[in-house]
């Protein structure tokens, strides 16, 4: 009988065990979720945020283009033209801000996750999460000054922006994967 006890007292004891521990995944699980959704929430804000500035930019250089029809003055079609390419650029900046902004939405939700993860997230995924922010950061910088662009410089910046948009999202796709990889 006391044999029997002790065997009921360890089988108890691993139960209880694995109970806590399948508790602990449920609870990782659960933040991630909540992590994502949040996530999604705020890349769809984002979204709403790009369609507004879409519209107005869409307005805003509709308008001054209807002003300069209007005053039918010679040598307008210059204007006109000029016009056209300040509307192509602004709206390709707002494109721009659209995209690292839901990288920026991508790089919180990571960050949450590893806040999640705790003491179990590596050193490693660490040091690749302050990477990505940091290129975030500048890359962000550099796309909401981009108005501020020469026009002789204008396409090799819009090409090196687009490089580095596509580097750092393709980092953050791996950076998630090893979020996802770790062991718990």
């Amino acid at each position: 009988m006391h044999k029997h006890l002790k065997i009921c007292s360890v089988s108890l004891l691993v139960v209880a065990g694995a109970c806590a521990s399948s508790q602990a995944e449920q609870v990782r699980d659960a933040r991630m979720e909540q992590t994502e959704a949040r996530a999604q929430a705020n890349e769809d804000s984002v979204e709403r945020a790009a369609d507004k500035r879409q519209e107005a930019v869409k307005d805003a250089y509709d308008a001054r283009g209807e002003r300069i029809a209007d005053s039918n003055q010679p040598g307008e079609n210059a204007t006109e033209e000029l016009n056209e390419i300040a509307k192509e650029r602004a709206q390709y900046q707002s494109n721009a801000q659209t995209r690292v902004s839901k990288l920026g939405v991508r790089i919180d939700e990571a960050a949450k996750k590893v806040q999640v993860l705790g003491d179990r997230a590596p050193a490693k995924l660490h040091s690749e999460l302050q990477t990505a922010t940091t290129e975030y950061t500048m890359l962000k910088q550099d796309v909401d000054t981009l108005n501020k662009t020469q026009t002789t410089e204008w396409e090799s910046k819009t090409s090196q922006i687009d490089k580095r948009i596509s580097m750092l999202n393709s980092r953050i796709e791996d950076l998630k994967e090893a979020i996802d990889d770790v062991d718990v």
